[in-house]
């Protein structure tokens, strides 16, 4: 799936700032909220996987692209984050 795409029946709407971020990113959804939200970098390594979170703080990570997904059932959205220190 490419980032910041939907797949499945109803949208799922996943907001996120500040893109690009050195400290924190937020996140927010118009409609429902997932059932699952992973971020992961651009290899798959799993960085967080759990439950949804509404923000999350990225200064131990190294500079590069990472990918926000939220899924509900058969509905999934990711998006890309962009980490700059």
């Amino acid at each position: 799936m490419r980032p910041e795409t939907c797949s499945g029946g109803t949208l799922m709407s996943l907001i996120l700032w500040p893109n690009s971020t050195s400290e924190r990113v937020f996140f927010a959804y118009e409609d429902q909220m997932p059932e699952l939200f992973e971020i992961y970098d651009m290899t798959g390594r799993t960085i967080y996987s759990g439950t949804w979170i509404a923000e999350f703080d990225v200064t131990g990570l190294p500079s590069g692209i990472y990918f926000a997904r939220g899924t509900s059932g058969d509905q999934s959205i990711v998006k890309k984050i962009e980490v700059i220190h």
